[in-house]
């Protein structure tokens, strides 16, 4: 998943441990996050963030497989919608069962069919889904819904999804069915007649222009459902009619021929056959519209409202209460119909911290019960074993326990291989030199960075799987490519690069092994631009000490600071004109748990923002899904091919004092409703 950036409380979880059914009297849960800007499930790379998914989404909206128990990222059965999926003898065929007795707050059953409103969403517009990786060049699938050649449903219970090839149960468990989120059919919504009007050609996202479907007041959001201009139960996508191959192979032609529509679909939706294109395009049209009503957040609670009334349709065990996104005051209640384990608590509260330090600020008063304190707030340690025995004083005083809490995730920031931006303009040429992509990771120095910025609470990151905590799929134990500045000059001067008043200059462009590189022409400078999120006070002294590094090899870099939905928007976008970002926040592995990397390496996947294109990762890749390759044998070639910059990832110091909370454990997931006080 998901990028978890901005969230506060971005490693807290509570999934694992057995409800405590003791009487309390009634009381309130104050917890420290960002404001949420996504209400709609079906997510772009944009809004997959933890704000939107963790603290927001999935409180009310429960996702068919829950994963995250105690300290493993393991599928966790209680949590889950359905039970445990059942595989043919051949891994060709899965079969879905949903638990009985939950139902949406509508009265509603939660069945098969709303299971296969997603998939449809999913099969007519792939595209639009933030953790969707498109078939290899090879033909080879790497994930839903191209999977998926045809679905069953023999009961509102119960679905079977027929395969186009025999899968890892691992991979498919973890990587795929956890990306479902069951949709209710209330949210079957389209125009009665569509025409420019309700969708115009020069809205946002529509022409594939910035992807967000943003409204305006002169366009159509959700007052449209008040002038009579939508229908339900019409489009195709809530009934059981899988919008998908049909075992009728892969189709070649565009789901929807209109030019309004073409480039938003992208080039690769491939997924769904001819017979199907006009069934596919309402279902497009219910996305559309869907994503409209996400935009109106401000209308999310207010009575009477279009947008209040479809997202109030939840399965979850909490519902909104008060919402405003301007100041990001946000309250949940129990939601009566939930059919698993209720809240305790009467209510859960968010307060909003801005900048992080305030959140320090809201804790030391006793304004919240669970917040996270950041590095630069706690005494600094040598052993992270130690960082318990350094909880600030103050917080002791007032009944805070401290927990040091590492995440099922890795921690980098991406470089631009389309960019034509840096270098005079060969910023990707440069980048696709492996030669340089080691160096630049010889001259970022995990340890210092530990050391001198994170206080001690971090460990480095050696490659694309995380070492920590300890797990069975990752076998790298040291950097491939070790901090050395001397190492980094020799390797760039062996090129053909040369040091011209402080700045590295190409001086034998051409192809030989002691030259530049391809289409790298002479004079062409190692001057780059980076960008990165701004209100984090150890990213920015992160981002200083990698420039000053960098320039002492004669790497010139600008750095720029931006908002954190800026540089977001510039790395999932169409800009080819970044060289590096980061957004400030780590990659956690989540709706992906198993670290097979399709997501983020995998060539034109949707979390692939540096669009980083390797035949032999691609082939790596494929063997970890479906055989013939390893889990150990993808991490040591990814990590020796430097495909991003790999930093120290960060302990999350979250204090404490509610007692009777599940042990916090290294997945994302998040159930307040399982706390006791």
């Amino acid at each position: 998943m998901s990028v978890a950036c901005g969230a506060l409380l971005s490693t807290v979880t509570s999934a694992d441990a057995a409800p405590i059914t003791t009487t309390t009297p009634p009381w309130t849960i104050r917890i420290a996050t960002t404001n949420p800007s996504w209400a709609f499930p079906y997510q772009t790379g944009a809004t997959f963030t933890a704000p939107n998914t963790t603290y927001f989404q999935r409180l009310m909206y429960r996702p068919l497989y829950w994963f995250g128990n105690g300290v493993t990222p393991a599928l966790n059965a209680d949590l889950s919608l359905a039970l445990a999926p059942q595989y043919s003898p051949d891994n060709k065929t899965v079969t879905i069962r949903i638990k009985p007795g939950f139902k949406w707050s509508n009265g509603q059953a939660v069945q098969s069919n709303d299971v296969v409103f997603f998939l449809n969403m999913l099969a007519s517009f792939p595209s639009g889904w933030a953790d969707y990786v498109p078939p290899l060049a090879n033909g080879t699938e790497l994930g839903i819904p191209d999977l998926i050649r045809s679905i069953e449903v023999p009961s509102t219970s119960q679905l079977v999804l027929h395969l186009s090839r025999a899968v890892n149960p691992a991979w498919f468990n973890a990587n795929q069915l956890s990306q479902i989120t069951p949709m209710p059919q209330a949210w079957d919504l389209m125009p009665k007649n569509v025409s420019a009007s309700d969708y115009p050609a020069g809205r946002p996202g529509l022409t594939g222009g910035n992807g967000g479907d943003n409204c305006t007041p002169t366009q159509r959001c959700s007052a449209v459902a008040g002038q009579g201009h939508l229908q339900t139960k019409t489009a195709g996508c809530w009934s059981s009619n899988w919008v998908g191959n049909n075992n009728q192979g892969v189709a070649t032609s565009r789901i929807v021929g209109q030019t309004a529509y073409s480039r938003d679909l992208g080039l690769r939706a491939t997924v769904v056959t001819d017979p199907n294109a006009s069934q596919a395009k309402a279902c497009a049209y219910v996305r559309f519209t869907m994503r409209s009503f996400s935009n109106d957040l401000g209308n999310y609670v207010s009575a009477g409202t279009d947008t209040a009334t479809l997202f109030g349709t939840t399965d979850g065990p909490w519902r909104l209460s008060t919402f405003s996104f301007a100041s990001g005051v946000m309250s949940f209640v129990p939601s009566p119909t939930y059919a698993g384990t209720k809240p305790t608590a009467r209510e859960l509260d968010y307060v909003t911290c801005s900048p992080i330090l305030g959140c320090y600020g809201s804790l030391s008063t006793g304004v919240l019960d669970m917040g996270v304190i950041p590095w630069l707030s706690a005494t600094p340690v040598t052993k992270l074993s130690d960082a318990s025995k350094h909880q600030p004083t103050i917080l002791k005083n007032r009944g805070y326990v401290l927990t040091p809490t590492s995440s099922w995730a890795t921690n980098f920031f991406p470089m631009n291989f389309a960019s034509t931006n840096g270098a005079g303009g060969k910023a990707r040429f440069v980048f696709a030199q492996q030669y340089f992509r080691v160096a630049l990771a010889r001259l970022i120095d995990q340890n210092a960075i530990i050391k001198n910025i994170m206080h001690g609470y971090g460990y480095p990151t050696y490659g694309p799987i995380p070492s920590v905590p300890a797990n069975i799929y990752s076998r790298l134990t040291a950097p491939v490519y070790p901090y050395s500045l001397s190492s980094a000059r020799a390797l760039l001067a062996s090129h053909g690069w040369s040091n011209i008043n402080g700045v590295m200059l190409c001086t034998k462009p051409g192809t030989g092994v002691s030259q530049c590189g391809a289409n790298i022409p002479a004079n062409t400078p190692l001057a780059f631009d980076l960008i990165y999120a701004t209100g984090d006070t150890a990213l920015t002294k992160m981002m200083q000490f990698i420039k000053t590094s960098w320039a002492q090899a004669g790497i010139k870099v600008n750095l720029t600071a931006e908002s954190f939905s800026s540089v977001v928007a510039a790395t999932t976008g169409a800009r080819r004109d970044w060289d590096f970002a980061s957004w400030g926040g780590t990659w956690s592995f989540d709706p992906n748990f198993y670290p097979s990397g399709e997501s983020l390496y995998a060539t034109g996947a949707a979390a692939n923002v540096g669009r980083w294109s390797d035949p032999s990762t691609d082939s790596l890749i494929q063997g970890t899904l479906y055989g013939g390759a390893t889990l150990a044998q993808y991490e040591k070639y990814v990590a020796q091919q430097v495909p991003v910059m790999w930093l120290p990832s960060g302990v999350s110091l979250t204090e404490s004092r509610i007692r009777n909370t599940p042990s916090l454990g290294p997945t994302s997931s998040f159930t307040p409703e399982l706390w006791r006080r």
